[in-house]
């Protein structure tokens, strides 16, 4: 089967597959698809570009649903940036023209070396296209099957291997010929644009790369005591090695990429001690260990269902700090290459990547590298329960408990930013009613978190931060209904209440705490509602579709 595909802003896609039907006698079946498609992007300059390629081997035993299957799939995308904003290019675009419009440029020229004298790029090219990217490689491998042990016993095994190669979107940095981070031990420093002078400043390739390897598995047996009663029993490993790394390279003479991935995959750039530039280094191993037992029964010609559940995770966070770490930002310091826990002097004369300053600092409060191991653990009880109360009236409730531990990148920062694990209590009560031509459903629900992690963007050192905001407790309602009223008319309506408030003030420092408690929790909606309405005549439907959402 091959389809092609063409459409607005310069699409076109064309895909293939090819499905060989049982081709043993043990009923053997396998398919592979391929696909590539290409288009412009929808605003401003730039394009995306997708290949994907899937497989998977089926190979069924026996009669009673057992098999084993092997699945693959590769996708490699390269695409360009969609323009993100900070806070003052917001203002300043909404000042001129009233609208939020700001793209990248199509176009760069750089400035033309000449020996001598002095060359900067500080003013040209500053928002081009051509090193605004955000390639990825993507792939995995996934194992599924089932064995009937006994007529009772059932066992799954599902291993898989998933790798990630990506960029947080490559961006580009002025540096200095004569930059502490490129001169090292040298009094001169290099030449970076080939006129053998060290006079120059030069737009260089600067992006942030992270390569995971993750190795997971599922495993579960499940006895079937009686027709009405069953349990469960499963066990969870996942472990996913993620190298960050952050090599500058080379732009090209009319300043795009020339490898995606930067210095990692083509040619770094080296210091006069031949030590690549890099913005950051460092390999973090995030792993789970979870065992999980669960009960469900049916009672009282099965109007009762009851389900009691218990899980138990063990994370573990390994960190390998290669750089130094700025006290007052958390962001990298990779000034030299170092060994784990050398002390660093503050009275060097460093640069910071990705920014203009330069050294000494002589109060610079700089934390040296590490390594450091945090281990996680909880066990988490559940129970729930379905009740028919009547034909038409299900009554369902549930009770929970949660666990979120604090991720790799955050760990980073700490102690400037603590995060400690979030929990949760959550409770959902509800009420459906079911018939021919209706079905409505009411419930309320109250989730009580203690150490919220809450994410939040800081514009100044653009990146994403969590951080800790103490208790909160997230309470609400929601109701919905659907009627077909006739065989030409659905309609469904739905609406939702929440209240989430603070329990208590954040503490900012040593002496001053933010006054939080009562304050709404943010990015939470109070109140949405919305419908769907949809006519059918024949061959042809509209439907009609709004909703809603609060500040």
């Amino acid at each position: 089967y091959l389809q092609p595909s063409i459409g607005d802003f310069g699409y076109n896609r064309v895909f293939g597959i090819l499905q060989t039907g049982e081709f043993t006698s043990f009923g053997t079946k396998m398919f592979v698809s391929a696909s590539y498609s290409k288009n412009d992007k929808f605003k401003g300059a730039g394009s995306i570009n997708k290949q994907q390629y899937n497989a998977r081997l089926y190979q069924p035993i026996g009669g009673n649903g057992d098999f084993i299957s092997i699945s693959g799939h590769y996708n490699q995308n390269r695409n360009n940036n969609y323009r993100q904003l900070t806070l003052a290019e917001a203002t300043a675009d909404l000042a001129d023209n009233n609208r939020f419009d700001r793209d990248f440029d199509p176009t760069c020229t750089r400035v033309a070396a000449f020996n001598g004298t002095a060359q900067s790029e500080a003013a040209v090219c500053t928002d081009y296209i051509g090193y605004n990217t955000n390639p990825s490689n993507t792939g995995n491998v996934r194992v599924n099957s089932r064995f009937t042990l006994t007529e009772n016993l059932t066992l799954t095994v599902d291993p898989s291997f998933q790798y990630v190669l990506a960029t947080g979107g490559a961006q580009s940095f002025i540096l200095s010929e004569t930059a502490p981070l490129l001169r090292g031990a040298s009094a001169t420093g290099r030449s970076l644009n080939a006129d053998a002078d060290t006079l120059d400043s030069i737009r260089v390739h600067t992006p942030s790369v992270t390569n995971t390897r993750r190795y997971g598995l599922l495993a579960s047996l499940r006895w079937d005591i009686t027709p009405e009663h069953y349990v469960r029993l499963a066990y969870a490993y996942d472990r996913a090695n993620h190298r960050q790394t952050g090599n500058y390279a080379q732009l090209s003479a009319t300043g795009d990429i020339l490898t995606p991935f930067g210095g990692r995959d083509g040619v770094p750039i080296l210091s006069a001690d031949g030590l690549p530039l890099q913005q950051r280094d460092r390999l973090s191993i995030a792993s789970l260990n979870q065992i999980s037992g669960e009960y469900r029964g049916r009672f009282f010609d099965e109007k009762l269902t009851v389900v009691l559940g218990v899980r138990a995770p063990f994370f573990k966070r390994e960190l390998n700090q290669y750089c130094y770490t700025v006290a007052s930002s958390g962001n990298p310091l990779c000034i030299q290459q170092v060994t784990l826990g050398t002390a660093v002097s503050t009275t060097t004369n460093y640069v910071i990547p990705n920014t203009q300053l330069t050294g000494p600092f002589p109060t610079l409060a700089v934390y040296a590298p590490f390594r450091q191991t945090y281990n996680y653990n909880k066990v988490l009880p559940s129970a729930g329960f379905t009740f028919r109360a009547a034909d038409n009236v299900t009554i369902a409730g549930n009770w929970s408990q949660g666990f979120s531990a604090p991720r790799t990148d955050n760990l980073y920062r700490s102690p400037l930013t603590i995060v400690t694990p979030e929990t949760t209590n959550n409770f959902d009560l509800s009420l459906r009613y079911t018939s021919r031509m209706f079905q409505a459903n009411l419930s309320g629900f109250l989730n009580k978190y203690k150490n919220r992690i809450q994410s939040s963007f800081d514009d100044q050192q653009q990146i994403f931060v969590d951080r800790s905001i103490g208790d909160v407790d997230v309470k609400g309602v929601e109701a919905s209904i659907d009627v077909r009223p006739f065989p030409w008319l659905f309609f469904r309506g739905h609406v939702s209440y929440v209240d989430a408030r603070l329990k208590g003030d954040i503490r900012q420092n040593a002496t001053f705490l933010l006054p939080t408690t009562g304050k709404f929790l943010s990015e939470q909606p109070e109140i949405q509602y919305g419908y769907y309405a949809q006519f059918d005549y024949g061959p042809a439907s509209l439907g009609l579709q709004y909703k809603h959402v609060g500040k």
